[in-house]
């Protein structure tokens, strides 16, 4: 029997017969359920009702440009969150990077790829990918949470997962605290994409959204090798009414790390 597969009856098992708490309030969850998050947990860290960039995903105000990604030419064709980078899910996504909870990140594919659904119904993806982690920062780390969580995302959408049409080739500085300008020479020829033959719509996921360089980049490389479309969808993204690329002292208290 494969190790994958193992783990699966394992988990399964564990499902059925252990109890599980919610990531975000600890009550028990439900054995049905698929995430590790309870039904009123769920409806409380989901993104808020509200107008919201079609690009990058940010709050938009009701009249004018978005206050994130003007003038900064994104390569996605769009954006998804689920939720927030605060409070719970927040903290959830911090345990999960660096605590050793990787088993959140079945909570975290399922939770995207339910934003996926909500946000592009009449999208047909053909393959998903992550924003990877350069060999480097992935030995530092341990594994690469933003591939874990895209496995799953593929699962849950039935949409075949291709993590080897995107690398990225050298390692970049941590995105906390650069500005705009410097996030985009930070991550600039960081990635390239082979093997994309046959994939006209890719989905890329990550774990966090700030300003959405990070994806962009990601995205441009995916296009580049030919694929037409490219989407980007990640567990929660940062919430700034502003020019979020210009405060990395809120970023820094909010322990965001696009890398």
């Amino acid at each position: 029997m494969a190790e994958s597969t193992i783990s699966a009856t394992l988990r399964a098992f564990a499902d059925i017969f252990l109890p599980r708490p919610c990531i975000a309030c600890g009550k028990s969850v439900d054995h049905t359920r698929i995430p590790d998050l309870c039904a009123e947990c769920e409806r409380e860290i989901a993104l808020p009702a509200g107008r919201r960039c079609t690009t990058c995903g940010a709050v938009c105000p009701e009249f004018g440009t978005c206050p994130n990604c003007h003038n900064m030419h994104l390569a996605m064709n769009g954006s998804a969150a689920f939720g927030l980078y605060r409070g719970r899910l927040r903290d959830a996504i911090i345990d999960y990077k660096f605590s050793g909870r990787q088993h959140l990140a079945r909570t975290f594919g399922y939770l995207v790829s339910s934003a996926v659904k909500r946000t592009w119904p009449d999208v047909s993806f053909d393959a998903v990918a992550a924003v990877p982690l350069h060999r480097t920062r992935r030995r530092e780390r341990g594994f690469d949470q933003s591939r874990a969580v895209a496995r799953y995302v593929a699962r849950y959408l039935g949409v075949p997962y291709r993590p080897g049409i995107l690398t990225r080739v050298r390692p970049t500085e941590s995105q906390v605290g650069l500005t705009k300008s410097a996030r985009v020479r930070n991550l600039k020829g960081a990635f390239v994409s082979s093997g994309a033959q046959g994939v006209l719509t890719a989905l890329v996921v990550d774990d966090i959204m700030t300003t959405g360089t990070t994806a962009s980049q990601a995205c441009r490389a995916l296009k580049k090798a030919g694929i037409k479309r490219a989407y980007s969808a990640v567990v929660a993204r940062a919430d700034f009414t502003g020019d979020v690329a210009d405060r990395p002292a809120a970023e820094e208290r909010g322990r965001i790390d696009e890398a």
